[in-house]
C-alpha cells in the first residue's frame, strides 16, 4: 500500500530547463518500485531547474518551511503532500459510498486515485517527451474531487471484499439499466 510520487511542472518561469506545463520536472525519479512494479504512479506539481540543474527563485513551488515560513522550493518532496492529501480525502470521503460501518482499505483508495488519475500533460506531446512523462509521472495527478461532485456522465465501480484462501471465489453482481447501455457510447 504505497504509493510513489513523481513531478511535474506547474507553472513556466523565464530561464527554466523545462518550458511546458504538465512535463516532468528534470529531478524526478525512474525506476523500479517494490515488487518491480513502474514508479512513479502518480504525480503532482514540484517545481523545475535552471539549464545547469540548479534551483533559482521563481522555480519551485511554494511551500511552508519548519517555522511556517513561506518558501519556494522544488522537488519531488513537495509534490508528495499533494498526492498524500488526496489520498486523505479519498479515505474520508470513501466510505459515503459504502455499506454502513465499512471503511475503505489502502488499496482500494489507491484503485479510485488510479482509475481517476488526470495527465497534467496534453495528448499532442511529441513522442521522445510521451514516453519520458509515461514513465516519470504514473497515472497524473490524483485527485478526489469526483468523491465530492460525482459526474453525471459517468460511473466508477469499485468493489473490496477479503478472500482468505487461493480457493476463495467471489461473485459480483452490479444491475446496470438498459437505457444506461443504450446510451453508453
Amino acid at each position: 500500500n504505497t504509493m510513489v510520487c513523481g513531478a511535474s511542472v506547474g507553472h513556466l518561469s523565464p530561464g527554466a530547463l523545462v518550458g511546458n506545463i504538465g512535463w516532468p520536472s528534470p529531478f524526478t525519479r525512474i525506476g523500479s518500485g517494490l515488487c518491480d512494479c513502474p514508479v512513479p504512479g502518480f504525480s503532482a506539481t514540484g517545481g523545475n531547474r535552471n539549464p545547469e540543474h540548479a534551483f533559482e527563485a521563481g522555480l519551485g513551488v511554494w511551500v511552508c518551511n519548519d517555522v511556517g515560513i513561506w518558501e519556494d522550493r522544488a522537488g519531488t518532496s513537495y509534490a508528495a503532500p499533494l498526492l498524500a492529501r488526496e489520498a486523505a480525502f479519498a479515505f474520508d470521503l470513501l466510505p459515503r459510498y459504502c455499506q454502513a460501518g465499512a471503511r475503505p482499505f489502502g488499496v482500494t483508495v489507491k484503485a479510485f486515485l488510479a482509475l481517476t488519475a488526470r495527465k497534467p500533460y496534453d495528448t499532442d506531446v511529441p513522442p521522445r517527451v510521451l514516453e519520458l512523462c509515461q514513465r516519470t509521472l504514473g497515472r497524473g495527478e490524483a485527485s478526489s474531487a469526483r468523491l465530492r461532485n460525482p459526474f453525471r456522465n459517468s460511473a466508477v465501480l469499485i468493489w473490496q471484499g477479503v478472500l482468505n484462501a487461493p480457493a476463495d471465489t467471489i461473485f459480483v453482481q452490479i444491475p446496470i439499466p438498459r437505457e444506461w447501455c443504450r446510451e453508453a457510447s
